[in-house]
């Protein structure tokens, strides 16, 4: 029997076609592309600024509960007679590192509220005196690290606190950012730790002097010791600059840029240019200007001038510089 085999071919299918995109069509689709990404980054870009701001803000709350609690524990102690139990914030001397040099009101925070070592910090009682008495210094004797446990025979000195988180804080790595000047200031002065914000930058603290804030008539802010106010911009001149009659004597952090550093003892408190935000002295800066013009602000009256009182009179500033690294401007972050 022949069996016939019948072969059949399936039909060969088109081939797939070869036409891709153009050269316009590509244009095209990259500049739209591209204008996506012009359009959304500022938004992106602010919203990430905007959730710093927000982290910053929940810091310097932190900052002052922690305040809050130091002063509550130590209000009674003959340390802080002068203060009303809050850490000092005057630029001064150093004590816990041999030789002398100043530090400022944002170091003094760390110092108060963890200590150098982020472990509590050693209260001056706890020293024995002829360690903690500048004349025995300026006579020779060596100072002796408070917080060198080996110093004193592995017993070491009592620790107060601490009272504040360590992760809001950095060991100084300013040395190389922030200008030299005449106030004292040292390697050792720059090196202490500080606080950061969410932008890696030093909040500062001003303590309202007590003795001033009591007077209805104070002066909101002062140049130095000199002419008591309030509240005193030399307190942190390592980070915001320090300049008297054009004279500046500190740099500060970024150099020549800080909108409240151009505060001399013969600067206006108000007039029609400092009470703008990018054109501020210290004493505008800090100034209650919502009581300001509530009571006449600029258009001054002879029988009832305006009230012219800082924020937070009687305890306590916090200063972030925000995102631009700039006090004075008006990103800043604060507590008031």
């Amino acid at each position: 029997m022949n069996t016939r085999f019948i072969q059949t071919t399936s039909p060969r299918p088109a081939p797939p076609s070869s036409r891709g995109f153009t050269l316009i069509e590509l244009l095209v689709v990259i500049s739209i592309i591209a204008l996506l990404i012009a359009i959304l980054l500022p938004s992106l870009q602010g919203a990430r600024a905007a959730a710093k701001n927000v982290h910053t803000q929940g810091t310097l709350k932190a900052v002052g509960d922690s305040l809050e609690l130091f002063r509550n524990d130590n209000e009674r102690d003959v340390e802080f007679n002068g203060t009303d139990g809050y850490p000092p914030s005057a630029m001064g001397e150093d004590q816990t590192e041999p030789g002398a040099q100043n530090i400022f009101g944002a170091q003094w925070l760390v110092r108060y509220l963890a200590g150098k070592d982020f472990r509590g910090y050693v209260p001056k009682r706890a020293v024995p005196a002829e360690l903690r008495n500048e004349a025995q210094e300026a006579a020779g004797a060596e100072q002796v690290d408070w917080y060198d446990d080996e110093a004193f025979n592995d017993a070491p000195l009592e620790r107060v606190g601490p009272y504040l988180d360590p992760k809001v804080i950095r060991p100084s790595d300013l040395a190389g950012e922030i200008a030299g000047g005449t106030l004292g200031v040292d390697d050792l002065s720059v090196k202490q730790p500080v606080m950061q914000d969410t932008f890696g930058f030093p909040i500062i603290y001003y303590l309202a002097d007590q003795t001033q804030a009591a007077r209805p008539n104070a002066a909101l802010a002062s140049f130095d010791g000199t002419h008591p106010g309030i509240y005193t911009h030399q307190d942190n001149a390592l980070f915001t600059g320090y300049c008297n009659s054009g004279a500046c004597v500190l740099g500060g952090w970024k150099p020549g840029t800080h909108h409240i550093e151009n505060f001399g003892s013969n600067d206006p408190v108000v007039s029609d240019e400092t009470i703008d935000d990018d054109k501020q002295t210290f004493p505008c800066y800090i100034m209650n200007k919502e009581t300001f013009r509530s009571t006449g602000g600029l258009e001054t009256d002879p029988v009832r001038p305006p009230t012219v009182i800082p924020y937070r009179r009687d305890t306590f500033i916090l200063i972030s510089p925000g995102r631009d690294g700039t006090y004075g401007t008006s990103d800043d972050v604060t507590n008031f």
